[in-house]
């Protein structure tokens, strides 16, 4: 026996169907003539296969009813019920885009209120007052030399 055996269900299913092709069929082959109950199975598969294959096949040959096939058409909406489908939709974009007008102008006011700068200029502003004040430049002072860049 080679390294790819031992066998699975699926294994013995698909050779049953005849879907395996080159070396693991020829495998699963040599192993099934060695192996009666192995082969047994595959004989049961087979069997199976060809009663479902007999029980089924004429009601795939009849054809679709009527009725079946006249729902699977697409139907042709209306404009007006396209409109009073996409309304919730419209609706929720309305709403998500008064949201954030309305939060983007009250931005600058909550910032204000909190004495952050809002505009680039005040912005600018502290920074250079913050900077400006040591020589040294606050980037270069150690984790050790807390009080000094407190001061």
């Amino acid at each position: 026996m080679s390294s790819a055996l031992p066998l699975t269900d699926d294994d013995l299913n698909a050779f049953a169907d005849n879907r395996l092709t080159g070396e693991r069929a020829r495998q699963i082959a040599l192993v099934l003539e060695r192996e009666p109950a192995l082969a047994a199975r595959v004989a049961e598969i087979r069997r199976l296969n060809t009663q479902l294959r007999d029980a089924l096949d004429p009601w795939l040959a009849e054809p679709l009813p009527r009725a079946l096939v006249t729902a699977a058409k697409p139907q042709r909406a209306h404009r007006r019920d396209g409109l009073f489908r996409a309304w919730p939709a419209l609706a929720a974009a309305a709403s998500l885009i008064v949201g954030v007008a309305i939060g983007w102008q009250l931005r600058g006011e909550i910032l204000r209120e909190e004495g952050t700068p809002d505009t680039f200029q005040r912005q600018a502003a502290l920074t250079h007052a913050l900077y400006a004040a040591d020589p040294n430049r606050p980037v270069e002072i150690w984790a050790n030399e807390e009080e000094r860049l407190v001061r």
